[in-house]
């Protein structure tokens, strides 16, 4: 498995420590080393074991000063260093690898110390790299291969270091560096013999000038051949072949340099002596061969008359003669040796066997040595003397000191003996406890040396769990309850057993009974109740106990409301159930419950039936239905109040207003249904929405009682939604015209109802002629015309006309300059009637002269003066809706007439009336409203605290005209306004109201 490893150590100082990383599981991802100063250690600073790598070990910016710097060890072809100072008194970078492809990488490191580089079994590339300030830049040993490349060094401080039967090593130095010289050594001093050195691409200088031989063809390497001989002082001499030929004798040997020899592939020559004596091994007298531990430690002297002594080995023998260990000695120096043998009996022998360079041995034994040890002392941690235990395996663990090997344990009545090793002074077993009830384990400790222990340990097996028995909940089923508070009480076979409810201890009587209080929680849970003995036997027993506090819900299915008008005199009741039942009755008789409904026919008298439901769930919870039911075969009455038989509608969305004979009926038009509202006893108001198409439509009105009896009428309306058409022959735009009286003829759609040019209204004839006479003011006018059809369609038409000639009176300038002042305070007093009468008096004396003796010739003057007079003390907003006239039209015609003298007004609380002249206002304690005002006040009276959404729906008119009216009787004192929540509720004042 490949391991993910991010690590990174970053800006560290280590003051008295160093750094060890072991990496011996294959990793991928990154582990850094990053800007760290390690200092005040006494070995290496840093150290770095790895095998494996796939990611990236990188070391950068390190500063390291001590003995040693760094030391990596393993497979580390993902390694970097990178940026650094290694500072050390010996060696600075020590680096052991396996053969790799990769190289390691160093790069910009500057060192310090005796050896700068010293590599081994590895491939390394160092760049950039300053290597002066070492006494040994590059040390390459067997199997290194390094690569220089643009590195400061001195090329005398370059080494090749390759013992016998090593793998060759090679430096190779890139770019702007040669090597001068280069250096071999051996590992041991050699007296006598002759020695062939294998040199790969290299010059000698010292102590003879070098000579390079050629061996086969052009491509093969350099190999030079070197005779080093040693006399007996240790001197060593040097000489250098003149010549080599393709077979070279010397002392009776051939050696034979073959075209095919790769010195990488073949490997160095082998080192070749001449020596047939044996050598020789003695004990040292001083060395006792009887020894109070399992090791001797032997030493002695070894020598050999030949080539040299080159391995000291050992072997340890039994009493038997059977060998049962061997190796090479710990330290061979100068013909001294020393070793430590660990023991593994009471007596045996150890044979020395020394092998010199020649391959000459002996085997030379030594006296039979004896170990006198004390007994192991036995210490038995599980199982405690006297445990209880309910499982049939135990662990028997412990520990042994001195020299014990292993530890057997047998069961008293048991044949069979099992034995366990000691590792490290502990033992540990699993054993199998046969017997119910009590077992004696003996157990004895064993050494090498004829030494024993024992002891004697007591178990008791106890595999059966204690009884529970319960009185208040079951097992077996699911308990249903609709208390917070379940007693759970039962009883138990074990007094010492420990009960516990839900995890919490209950204490248990002198009979062995027990009981506690649960507290639950809604919905479905689990009570788990539990006996444990001493031996850790467990009953356990779990209970499923659902909480419903909640009553049953029962949902009336059929009839779909309740209370329920039938015309039949059998009704089928249907009720849902939203959980099961334990008892269900209608009136004192069961019923029964099927697929979660309750269902029975119910035989209608005349008037009212009431049926009570009641039934009980599984946890005890009640719940009761009342159910009402009404027969009634009484047709209802219907009466169209609005619209009436054949009226013209523009539009078709149409209100319709029906009184009927009961309360709670539905109406529908066409067979589709009026979203309509009962606003009073009886009486329906909503909207038909009719199929689009122009002319003549018989609609079929339905009423339907809440018990489903029908009566249906016919209504007849004459749908018209097309805008009247409108000619003014004569006019167009553009056209010059006197101020004088301009007459106006036009025509439009015959029946229509009202003409009105420039805000008058005009004489209208039934086939569509209107003809009407203005005045306009000098200048750029222009003539607006509305048409107001039988079904209201509205049709306009504009025409710009410019004015010529000067006017009957001067323009009050300093008038007209205070108007302007004035027009910005009019929107202030705009909202009210008192307010738009107001601005319109304001500003129309600033405009209008006309001649007394024609004020009557205009006809919307006239009609307006025709209105007061039959209708004296008639108020603005009556005048105004009754005519069907605009703001403007209206104020500037009263105002002519009042300023002749023709009306007069007065303000009676917030409205302004209008009397004839001559015609004294009466004494009167009622109030005059408008029809939408007085139907308003009359509702709020009938319905206190209606909201303005239901005034708006219950007189189908939309909600700001409403408000508008609401905010005038308000501000006159006839109604009250207060919040509730999101609605504002609508109160009268009654005795205002009552002046109404």
């Amino acid at each position: 498995e490949i391991k993910a490893l991010y690590v990174i150590i970053e800006a560290t100082t280590l003051d008295d420590g160093m750094v060890l990383l072991d990496l011996n599981d294959t990793f991928r991802g990154v582990v850094a080393l990053v800007n760290v100063s390690i200092t005040g250690f006494s070995g290496y600073g840093l150290e770095v074991q790895a095998y494996g790598i796939y990611g990236e070990l990188r070391l950068e910016m390190l500063n390291i000063d001590g003995p040693r710097g760094i030391q990596v060890k393993g497979d580390y072809t993902g390694l970097q260093l990178l940026n650094s100072t290694i500072r050390a008194q010996r060696t600075a970078l020590d680096f052991t690898g396996m053969p790799s492809p990769i190289p390691a990488r160093i790069d910009n490191v500057e060192v310090w110390g005796e050896e700068g580089l010293v590599a081994r079994n590895t491939v390394i590339h160092i760049s950039n790299s300053d290597l002066t300030e070492a006494d040994v830049a590059v040390r390459g040993e067997g199997g290194a291969a390094i690569i220089l490349e643009d590195c400061l060094l001195d090329v005398e401080d370059i080494e090749l270091y390759v013992a016998p039967d090593q793998r060759p090593a090679i430096i190779n130095v890139k770019r702007h560096l040669e090597i001068d010289a280069v250096n071999w050594d051996t590992d041991d001093t050699i007296t006598d013999g002759l020695v062939f050195l294998y040199i790969f691409n290299a010059k000698l200088a010292k102590p003879i000038p070098p000579t390079e031989w050629r061996v086969g063809s052009e491509d093969r390497p350099l190999i030079p051949l070197l005779e080093w001989t040693m006399d007996d002082e240790g001197n060593e001499t040097y000489v250098a072949f003149t010549e080599v030929e393709t077979s070279l004798y010397i002392d009776d040997h051939t050696f034979e340099a073959l075209d095919t020899l790769n010195p990488w592939e073949e490997g160095p020559f082998q080192l070749v002596f001449h020596d047939d004596a044996s050598p020789w091994v003695s004990l040292d007298p001083a060395v006792s061969l009887v020894v109070t531990e399992p090791r001797v430690h032997l030493w002695g002297t070894v020598g050999d008359y030949g080539t040299g002594i080159d391995e000291l080995r050992w072997a340890l023998h039994n009493s038997t003669g059977e060998e049962v260990a061997s190796g090479p000695v710990d330290l061979m120096v100068n013909g001294k040796w020393s070793t430590v043998i660990d023991l593994t009996s009471n007596m045996q022998y150890v044979f020395l066997w020394p092998h010199d360079r020649a391959g000459n041995n002996d085997r030379i034994p030594t006296r039979a040595i004896q170990v006198d040890v004390p007994c192991p002392l036995l210490t038995i941690v599980r199982p405690e003397n006297g445990m209880v235990t309910n499982i049939t395996h135990v662990t028997v663990a412990g520990s042994v000191d001195w020299y014990a090997d292993r530890v057997e344990i047998q069961v008293v009545g048991r044949q069979k003996v099992h034995s366990t090793p000691v590792v490290r002074g502990h033992f540990s077993m699993v054993l199998e406890i046969p017997e119910e009830g009590l077992n004696q384990l003996l157990v004895t400790s064993f050494d090498p040396f004829e030494g024993t222990d024992t002891k004697l340990v007591r178990v008791f097996k106890d595999s059966i769990a204690p009884e529970l028995w319960f009185a208040t909940i079951d097992e077996t089923s699911i308990n249903h309850v609709n208390n917070p508070s379940l007693v759970v009480a039962g009883r138990t076979d074990d007094p010492r057993a420990v009960i516990r409810v839900n995890g919490q201890d209950v204490g248990l009587l002198g009979d062995s009974t027990f009981a506690t209080t649960v507290h639950l929680l809604e919905g479905e849970q689990v009570v788990r109740v539990s006996a444990e003995d001493s031996a850790g036997n467990v009953k356990q027993c779990d209970f499923q106990v659902i909480l419903d506090t909640r009553r049953p819900v029962l949902t009336l299915i059929s009839p779909e409301v309740n209370p329920f008008w039938s015309n039949k005199d059998l009704v089928l009741v249907e009720v849902g159930l939203d959980e099961p039942v334990i008892f269900a009755e209608m009136d004192g008789e069961p019923v029964t419950v099927t697929d979660g409904v309750i269902s029975k026919s119910i035989m209608l008298g005349e008037g009212r039936t009431e049926m009570m439901l009641q039934v009980e769930d599984r946890a005890g919870n009640e719940a009761i239905l009342s159910i009402i039911l009404f027969l009634d075969k009484d047709i209802p009455v219907l009466t169209i109040v609005s619209p009436r038989e054949g009226t013209i509608v523009n539009s078709t969305a149409v209100p319709i207003v029906v009184v009927t004979s009961e309360i709670g009926c539905t109406i529908s038009a066409d067979g589709m249904t009026v979203d309509a509202s009962e606003v009073s006893n009886g009486r329906l108001m909503g909207t038909m929405y009719l199929v689009p198409g122009e002319g003549s439509r018989t609609i079929i009105i339905i009423i339907t009682d809440r018990a489903g009896n029908t009566r249906e009428k016919e209504l007849t309306l004459q749908i018209d939604t097309v805008k009247p058409s409108i000619e003014l022959p004569g006019l167009y735009n553009g056209k010059a015209v006197t101020t004088e009286p301009l007459k106006i003829k036009g025509y439009t759609e015959p029946g229509s109802k009202v003409v009105y040019v420039n805000g008058e209204m005009a004489t209208l004839a039934p086939d569509g002629e209107f003809t009407i006479t203005i005045e306009l003011e000098e200048g750029s006018q222009t003539i607006k015309v509305l048409v107001l059809d039988r079904a209201n369609n509205r049709g306009e038409s504009a025409v710009s006309v410019k004015v010529l000639g000067a006017p009957d009176f001067e323009v009050p300038v300093g008038a007209l300059a205070a108007g302007t002042i004035l027009l910005t305070m009019g929107a202030i007093v705009a909202a009210t009637e008192v307010g738009r009468w107001s601005i319109f008096v304001l500003f129309l004396p600033l405009y209008t002269k006309l001649r007394k003796e024609t004020i009557l010739d205009q006809r919307t003057r006239g009609l307006i003066e025709g209105y007061v007079t039959a209708n004296p003390g008639a108020n603005y907003t009556i005048i105004r809706d009754n005519l069907d006239l605009a703001d403007g039209t209206l104020t500037y015609h009263l105002q002519v007439l009042e300023r002749e003298g023709y009306v007069y007004s007065i303000r009676e609380g917030l409205f302004r009336c209008f009397y004839p002249q001559g015609v004294p206002p009466p004494k009167r304690g009622k109030l005059h409203l408008s029809d939408t005002q007085a139907d308003i006040v009359r509702i709020v009276k009938r319905i206190p605290g209606i909201t303005v959404g239901e005034i708006a729906s219950a007189m189908n008119r939309r909600p700001n005209v409403i408000s508008y009216h609401l905010k005038l009787l308000r501000e006159g004192g006839l109604i009250r306004m207060e919040e509730d929540g999101r609605h504002v509720r609508i109160y009268p004042i009654d005795t205002a109201v009552a002046m109404v």
